[in-house]
């Protein structure tokens, strides 16, 4: 937790907006998860999450896992795979990060820090 607070220190990015615009299932699980995903609507996203990674090993942390990530908002678990849907966009203005502890087959989440954006 140290280290995600001390990362979020260096970080200077403004609140941006997010805009989903597509329902889509991701497959490879028996339960596909049916999310909204979106394009240039996401790009905050990408920066916020990049400019973290960028901070952590500024300080010594060393990260691991994908290098690329799929924004989405999950809606719902479902056998159906929907295909690829359209949606009136949904959106919002993102002003502070929040870090999630996920009790995984609980659908519980415990909120470990929330760090505001200023930039």
């Amino acid at each position: 937790m140290a280290v995600i607070s001390a990362a979020a220190a260096f970080l200077s990015i403004s609140p941006f907006r997010v805009c989903f615009d597509r329902a889509v299932s991701f497959r490879g699980v028996a339960k596909r998860p049916l999310v909204l995903v979106g394009d240039d609507g996401v790009e905050g996203i990408r920066i916020l999450r990049r400019e973290l990674v960028t901070a952590l090993h500024e300080i010594g942390f060393s990260t691991r896992g994908k290098s690329e990530l799929t924004p989405h908002m999950t809606l719902l678990y479902d056998k159906q795979d929907v295909g690829e849907q359209a949606v009136e966009e949904i959106g919002w203005t993102v002003r502070e990060f929040v870090l999630l502890h996920s009790l995984r087959g609980h659908g519980q989440h415990v909120v470990l820090g929330h760090w505001a954006l200023r930039g």
